[in-house]
């Protein structure tokens, strides 16, 4: 299974694959300082938000692939869904299991070929993970079904939102993620799927330039 939720007796496919979301957009929010200065609720966007973003941003879904206990108790009871790696989907926090808490689903990852994000679809496929809660954001919200994907706190570079340094496997971990979402750009064309980048510090901006999205003409193929 991709996606799937307990429903106190039996482990179900979640429904949310879907081939378009119409005019509604997706917003990313990450971890990073622009985040303070990101508009939290705009509108016909739906909301998404990586790892500790959700402490700044109401979120309509939760992305987080770490252990359940890193974000602790405060988190899992909260009322927006929350989607983690399913090898934590029997794990405890504070002596209950993470699939018991309310609104909590569980992703099948696997490291695949970057192209899969475009092409893994349906209830049975695994998201794209070389571990990167990025990318398992990016795919579940293709997976959705949209077509317009914005970006804000997602700045690849500088500190954390939460005043804290980043550490040198953290900066390896955001220049691997500058790196593919420079491919990501270029092939989203490809796929009718606009991007956009609404951080102003953000190395987002030394990719997404005014006329990138549908009007970018990419040279790269979704399925390099």
């Amino acid at each position: 299974m991709a996606l799937w939720k307990w429903n106190g007796y039996e482990y179900l496919k979640a429904p949310l694959h879907s081939v378009s979301t119409g005019n509604l957009k997706a917003m990313l929010y990450g971890t990073g300082e622009s985040l303070k200065e990101a508009d939290k609720s705009p509108k016909g966007y739906m909301r998404f938000c990586i790892n500790y973003a959700y402490k700044e941003v109401d979120p309509h879904y939760f992305i987080g692939m770490d252990d359940p206990n890193k974000f602790g108790r405060e988190l899992m009871e909260m009322p927006f869904r929350k989607v983690f790696s399913g090898g934590y989907a029997n794990i405890k926090v504070d002596g209950i299991a993470a699939k018991e808490y309310p609104e909590t689903y569980f992703a099948d990852i696997q490291s695949d070929s970057r192209g899969s994000i475009f092409f893994n679809r349906g209830v049975d496929c695994n998201f794209f993970f070389s571990k990167k809660t990025m990318f398992v954001a990016l795919h579940l919200i293709m997976y959705m079904g949209f077509k317009h994907i914005a970006f804000s706190g997602v700045d690849l570079g500088g500190d954390y939102f939460y005043n804290q340094k980043l550490n040198d496997a953290e900066k390896k971990t955001l220049e691997e993620e500058f790196i593919f979402m420079k491919w990501f750009a270029e092939a989203c064309p490809k796929a009718n799927v606009t991007l956009e980048n609404t951080s102003k510090v953000s190395r987002l901006n030394e990719i997404l330039k005014p006329g990138a999205g549908k009007d970018a003409v990419p040279n790269v193929s979704p399925s390099e």
